[in-house]
């Protein structure tokens, strides 16, 4: 882990989980850490998912204009990069940001695409963070309260029998 592409992916990764444990101040410093490395090694990915860190952190704590700061973009780039894993969890943080601002023609252009991926890969979590986005964005669109509460429903449905207490909350 002391080569920088290695001390980016753990940066990045440890971020998360304290973002999501509600340690702000140690997940921006290790998001910072993470996104000071992937700039020294130019390394796109690690710059990106970095950022992605960062976004969370704001986007847990309400702040969706920072939010959307740090990751409306970050769903394009890592498209034109070739990379579509629906696992990355800044695609669904995206959605939920742009989705927050109004922002819902790029929402939807990003779940589509984001919703499609998590269907071919199978992966529970994210075939369940995109029904949660979707339901995000329908109700947001506020034309189908039934299609929202449907979709968040469809969500909580594919995580039975697993573990991803985060998702679920």
């Amino acid at each position: 882990t002391q080569h920088p592409h290695g001390r980016s992916w753990v940066g990045r990764v440890k971020a998360l989980i304290e973002a999501d444990l509600g340690l702000v101040d140690q997940a921006r410093a290790s998001a910072q850490e993470s996104l000071a490395y992937a700039k020294a090694a130019t390394n796109e990915f690690f710059t990106i998912t970095a950022l992605g860190s960062l976004g969370r952190v704001e986007l847990a704590l309400g702040n969706h204009q920072a939010a959307s700061g740090y990751l409306s973009e970050l769903p394009r780039r890592l498209h034109v990069g070739g990379i579509d894993d629906p696992t990355i969890p800044l695609w669904a943080d995206a959605i939920e940001a742009l989705t927050a601002l109004g922002e819902l023609e790029q929402a939807g252009a990003y779940l589509a695409r984001y919703d499609e991926n998590a269907r071919r890969l199978g992966s529970p979590w994210a075939v369940a963070a995109a029904e949660r986005c979707r339901g995000l964005l329908t109700a947001k669109q506020g034309s189908d309260p039934a299609g929202a509460v449907s979709a968040i429903e469809r969500s909580l449905a594919v995580l039975e029998g697993c573990s991803y207490p985060f998702e679920r909350g």
